[in-house]
């Protein structure tokens, strides 16, 4: 499996290229212009995603999304302790996937 560090705008995810889309949730939006941003407010609402510490929801062929599979984690406040739930999570995910490249996109504010 390959990995790479790389800046990519949440506006910009639905267009990236990649076995598994990780998407690292601390903050649910209440509306959105954006592809993820839409994504995470209808599964917010349909109760299937809360973003808790290492809650997952995986999906295949997502429309609007050229990544082969999409993962949302959970990742709590963003807490350290949390964000460690929400990467061992999201690492058992990928590693189930049989992903051979996987990209994360780290919640807003926090750094590789």
């Amino acid at each position: 499996m390959n990995f790479e560090l790389k800046s990519l705008p949440s506006q910009r995810a639905a267009q990236h290229v990649t076995d598994i889309l990780t998407v690292l949730v601390t903050d649910l939006p209440k509306t959105a212009s954006d592809p993820l941003g839409t994504l995470l407010v209808q599964a917010h609402r349909a109760g299937d995603f809360q973003a808790k510490p290492g809650q997952t929801l995986s999906m295949w062929k997502v429309p609007g999304f050229r990544a082969s599979r999409l993962l949302l984690v959970g990742a709590g406040d963003g807490q350290p302790r949390q964000l460690r739930q929400a990467l061992s999570a999201a690492a058992a995910a990928i590693k189930a996937a049989k992903a051979r490249h996987a990209t994360v996109l780290l919640p807003a504010g926090q750094e590789a």
